[in-house]
């Protein structure tokens, strides 16, 4: 979402909206800007300095939610929502200036008869989703130090531990998935009155999300220019859609000219598409970490497999980017399992292909992922043409208190796969691994849900 567009768009929006000097306010280091559960009725932005924001504790204290920044804004939800009530409190931690609008605001004409929501909204899906990707991180941290603490503390005291992480987590994700959803209804119901003509792409985006791998993209992308006769800007732009190009067919012979209104609508689809998955995911690693002390967790009946996968994906997404990815996820079964405990296999395992790949500074790294169904299990492989394992470390790899980097070497094999190997057995499934140089295979074998259909 960090394109030229945006950064001109914030631009403009900073010239229309927020560039009275009567309507700006310096802030020492320390100071409140808002107060959770107070009225603000303003739109906050960010023009230098920093604020953190915070949200109270069950019982007292509080904690922290997200860090603004520059060029970022304050205040998001209580302005737009109109509810006008801080949902945290900010307080800045250096000294910041801020300049503001609130709720009497008109909408400026932009020559496009777009309401003030309308006009903020590519910013404000901005804003969520890197607010989102921190608290993603902050939970992923606070996963990796618990399965630290797997193998070094006593169940009891890994309980205690994990209980408390969580109630720390637990209302900060309640945040993020309020927000979420009440944006994604507030941008359908928006789009679906005022712009109908781009909502299919929209809609496209929000449910399908980034499909496509940049092979795929690449192909679909050269396909559309002899087809459709389009710059290769414009084919590119279309491929990463994944588009039919009979729903463009509303737009008639000036269906080129529309093409960057259509990639911009898919764009806010699939920014909110994956908000909406990261938002669900950081909330099952906070029930997973609740779990942690009890025996068994929970499974769904009717799961596809390559659902799971394409969810890893997205939080995979920075360090996939380093990496050539070729999938070839075929129609499988559906299987009996937990959805968040596979998404955590799945993102392992290909963590620790790339890591692989990367330390060792491949010039052409490529990672693929296929499924497939052989005698009633449906199989996952993770493929990756890295240096190997060595023979002589491959079959320590699943054991929990085996580490590569005890022996001056680095596979990222050290933490993951014993807890990988912990999820599938209590899938009753099977884990295998094979490897020389240039091609490394991880097998995962789930056994086909009984009476499960393609």
């Amino acid at each position: 979402m960090h394109s030229n567009y945006h950064g001109n768009h914030l631009e403009a929006l900073k010239k229309q909206y927020f560039s009275d000097p009567k309507r700006r306010i310096s802030l020492a280091k320390g100071e409140t800007l808002l107060t959770q559960g107070k009225h603000n009725d303003r739109l906050y932005l960010m023009l230098e300095g920093t604020a953190a924001a915070y949200v109270n504790k069950h019982g007292g204290g509080r904690y922290e939610l997200f860090q603004s920044g520059k060029e970022m804004f304050i205040g998001v939800y209580s302005f737009f929502s109109k509810s006008f009530v801080s949902s945290a409190t900010v307080i800045t931690q250096e000294p910041c200036l801020v300049a503001y609008i609130d709720q009497y605001q008109i909408a400026v004409d932009n020559g496009k008869s777009e309401s003030l929501f309308e006009q903020f909204m590519p910013i404000v899906v901005e804003n969520l989703l890197h607010r989102m990707q921190k608290e993603q991180a902050v939970v992923f941290e606070k996963e990796q130090a618990l399965k630290k603490l797997i193998q070094t503390e006593k169940l009891a005291g890994l309980g205690q531990m994990a209980a408390g992480i969580a109630h720390e987590l637990n209302n900060a994700i309640s945040v993020v998935e309020r927000n979420t959803s009440w944006l994604k209804t507030y941008m359908k119901e928006l789009i679906a009155e005022h712009h109908q003509d781009e909502m299919p792409f929209f809609q496209l985006g929000l449910e399908q999300g980034r499909e496509l791998s940049t092979r795929e993209i690449r192909k679909h992308a050269k396909d559309l220019m002899e087809s459709l006769d389009i710059s290769r800007e414009e084919a590119k732009k279309l491929a990463e859609t994944g588009i039919n190009p009979k729903l463009i067919e509303v737009y008639g012979a000036s269906f080129d000219e529309a093409i960057p209104r259509i990639h911009h609508y898919w764009e806010m689809g699939t920014s909110l598409h994956d908000m909406s998955i990261a938002a669900r995911m950081t909330a099952h690693v906070v029930r997973s970490v609740k779990a942690l002390a009890v025996k068994r967790s929970v499974k769904e009946v009717d799961l596809d497999v390559n659902d799971t996968i394409r969810e890893a994906f997205i939080l995979l997404t920075s360090p996939l980017r380093h990496v050539q990815l070729n999938t070839d996820l075929t129609d499988v079964p559906l299987i009996f399992a937990n959805r968040g405990e596979l998404v955590q296999v799945w993102t392992n395992l290909i963590r620790n292909a790339i890591e692989a790949l990367m330390h060792h500074n491949f010039s052409a790294p490529v990672i693929k992922i296929r499924t497939l169904y052989e005698r009633g299990n449906v199989i996952v492989q993770i493929i990756d043409n890295g240096p190997g394992i060595p023979k002589d470390i491959l079959p320590k790899i699943l054991q929990p208190n085996f580490t590569t980097k005890e022996r001056g070497l680095d596979f990222g094999l050290g933490l993951g796969l014993p807890i990988v190997a912990r999820i599938i057995d209590h899938h009753n499934g099977d884990l295998s691994v094979q490897s020389q140089p240039g091609v490394t295979v991880f097998n995962v074998s789930i056994p086909a849900q009984e009476g499960g259909l393609f």
